[in-house]
């Protein structure tokens, strides 16, 4: 598959196309995998379905329902689900 990495359930369905160049569990409880395109990565649920968009260097865990994620400019990020997110000071 040409380095490439998705997932497909067992009867063969693909869940999360195999098109990312890194793929790992992110939250087995959520259905969350972290995917990663050069040197970017985001979360994709089992839907398919980006949960936090491919923009991030890096995205760690949860403080307080948020995402800790860090950006391009090596600043943490807090993300949720819907989009917000507010860098810290």
């Amino acid at each position: 598959l040409d380095g490439k990495y998705g997932v497909i359930d067992i009867s063969g369905k693909t869940l999360i196309p195999i098109e990312w160049e890194g793929l790992k569990a992110f939250d087995y409880k959520r259905g969350l995998f972290e995917v990663k395109r050069g040197e970017k990565v985001g979360l994709y649920n089992l839907r398919n379905e980006a949960v936090v968009p491919v923009k991030y260097r890096q995205i760690d865990s949860y403080v307080d329902g948020w995402l800790l994620a860090m950006n391009e400019f090596q600043e943490t990020v807090y993300t949720d689900p819907a989009g917000f997110e507010f860098v810290e000071d």
